[in-house]
């Protein structure tokens, strides 16, 4: 060998030092991305971007904890925040970049929208030809109603739909110009809605002209007067008769706002310069109120001051079945009300930094002692720490909080996953508990047969078996994903 050789060599780095960097390189980024696993979810992938595996109860929007207990309750894909698929026994839905785009099916309905230029709807209704179909792409709306007919419409220019607004058709031109609306018996026509209007039919009848002068009056299916309303200059002078089909009738006046009355035998009400002055009686409930708005408001219940709120400095109400305090409004409260004869929810708020709800059911034993037992509960510490207490009896902790608010409906399944870099789970129906720390990236569970951690989806790890009876427990360790 020359020295030209060996001087290349030295200059090039060895083939086989590259080859076992690459090895090693390549066995732990399978660990990452098909080794890394949830213990809580299930899931596998490179969390928290990727991540597919069973449904959970947030996954499936709503359907219930039986869904997610069940033998087969479905698969989810997520690619955060951008994406996710579930597949779930009775549901498929897909969302991108939530709430913009969503398409789910269901046995009954398929619905796909795009916020806010497209929707579209198909509902089948057990038999043939028993189909509705909507669209919506801006400006442009069609669709058939299996028992009202087809429709198209051009918005504003003019057309017709059905079903829309609980209606069975409504035909416009040059919107708000002329509009003709349709359910069952009755038809109304608006010109320059909403200025005039007129409405004929077996259930009501009435006319406007917005805002001089109004009057309308509803009927039942036996054709008894249920209300009148009038109103005069528009929103100065009204008054309205509700409930007359009934055996306490309510009259209401209006001369806004300087003066008005509500009278009833459930409801006594008078105002002066709405909102300002008012005073509320309730004769069977033996309470009455009165209020300086928005500052002071006192109640009786009998003769015993039952509340007193200095807005915002102090409040407190009790009745009895409700409970109410608070401090420096919305910064210190709490309340407690009993929403059944056998149960209580509670609530307790430091805003934004503190909210601590639970409900409290009161069961009775087969030995005939009545026992006391928190059934579901929620606190939130803002920004850091979450604990969640299920009705069935699961138990979940998360780090990372930043929502002072309960979360939107999808919003925990779809973007929450991002923020909580550590969870825990405790599941008493299958005695397991589980914890997640980076997304996955170091997770563990326990249950009676087995405990376990890992690390990079096994680079380092080590799982411990019960041993059944006297035998002893059996641990395994992984090193770079090996076992020994």
């Amino acid at each position: 060998m020359t020295g030209e050789d060996d001087a290349d060599r030295g200059g090039r780095p060895d083939r086989r030092v590259l080859g076992r960097c690459a090895l090693l390189l390549s066995l732990l980024l399978a660990g990452l991305l098909t080794g890394c696993a949830s213990p809580i979810d299930g899931a596998r992938g490179f969390p928290p971007f990727f991540e597919r595996g069973p449904a959970s109860s947030t996954d499936l929007d709503g359907q219930g904890p039986e869904f997610a207990r069940s033998s087969d309750p479905g698969r989810v894909t997520r690619i955060w925040p951008l994406y996710s698929h579930t597949e779930s026994p009775n549901r498929t839905t897909t969302r991108v970049l939530h709430p913009i785009f969503k398409h789910e099916v269901t046995p009954e309905e398929t619905q796909t929208w795009l916020l806010p230029l497209y929707l579209r709807t198909l509902r089948e209704h057990g038999g043939p030809g028993r189909v509705d179909r909507h669209t919506l792409l801006l400006p442009f709306l069609w669709g058939r109603d299996h028992e009202l007919g087809s429709y198209f419409g051009v918005f504003p220019i003019g057309g017709s739909i059905t079903g829309l607004l609980g209606l069975d058709r409504i035909e416009f031109v040059l919107f708000p110009l002329y509009t003709r609306t349709r359910d069952r018996d009755r038809v109304a026509h608006h010109v320059l809605f909403p200025l005039i209007h007129w409405t004929s039919g077996t259930r009501l009848q009435g006319w406007r002209v917005f805002p001089f002068h109004s009057h309308y009056e509803g009927y039942t299916s036996d054709g008894e007067p249920r209300f009148r309303s009038s109103s005069w200059l528009w929103p100065l002078i009204h008054r309205h008769e509700a409930d007359l089909n009934t055996d306490q009738p309510t009259l209401t006046r209006w001369v806004f706002p300087l003066y008005g009355t509500i009278e009833s035998e459930r409801l006594r009400r008078w105002s002066v310069l709405w909102p300002l002055f008012s005073k509320d009686v309730y004769p069977g409930r033996g309470w009455t109120s009165v209020a300086v708005f928005p500052l002071l408001r006192l109640s009786w219940q009998g003769e015993e001051l039952a509340q007193f709120d200095l807005f915002p400095l102090y409040g407190h109400k009790h009745t009895e079945d409700f409970r109410r305090t608070f401090i420096l409004w919305p910064l210190l409260g709490a309340e407690e009300q009993l929403y059944h004869a056998n149960a209580t929810r509670r609530s307790r708020w430091f805003f934004p930094f503190y909210r601590h709800t639970e409900k409290e059911a009161r069961r009775e034993g087969r030995d005939g002692t009545t026992r006391t037992e928190i059934t579901e509960s929620k606190t939130r510490i803002w920004p850091l720490y979450r604990h969640v207490l299920h009705e069935d009896g699961r138990r979940e902790w998360s780090l990372l909080d930043p929502l002072p608010f309960p979360d939107p409906p999808g919003f925990d399944a779809f973007y929450s996953r991002l923020w909580r870099i550590y969870r825990a789970v405790e599941d008493p129906a299958e005695q397991r508990q589980a914890w997640e720390a980076l997304w996955g990236l170091a997770h563990g569970q326990s249950t009676p047969d087995e405990r376990s951690w890992s690390i990079l989806g096994g680079l380092i790890a080590r799982t411990v078996r019960s041993g059944e009876g006297d035998a002893e427990d059996e641990t395994t360790w992984r090193l770079l994903f090996l076992p020994f």
